[in-house]
């Protein structure tokens, strides 16, 4: 992640801690997460059809924690406010 927020000319400094988490469930996840961090996870969009069959993460986290959450989907941008 340093890399590319260097490449996005995005400041190291604007944050105390990074803390990357990746696990298979969910609720792994919300019991890493301090309850004053902005969460940010990658958004999909794997369709209605897959959320009914299997579920949507994203969906179950906003559901069980009262912290704000960031969605980045697959084109978004870097802000300019960013830089």
């Amino acid at each position: 992640y340093e890399e590319l927020l260097r490449e996005n000319r995005i400041s190291l400094d604007r944050v105390e801690e990074w803390k990357i988490i990746e696990a298979a469930s969910p609720h792994a996840v919300l019991d890493e997460i301090p309850r004053t961090s902005l969460i940010v996870m990658g958004a999909y969009g794997h369709g209605r059809i897959f959320a009914k069959l299997f579920g949507s993460k994203t969906e179950l986290i906003q559901k069980n924690t009262a912290n704000l959450i960031m969605l980045i989907g697959e084109h978004c941008g870097v802000p300019q406010f960013a830089r």
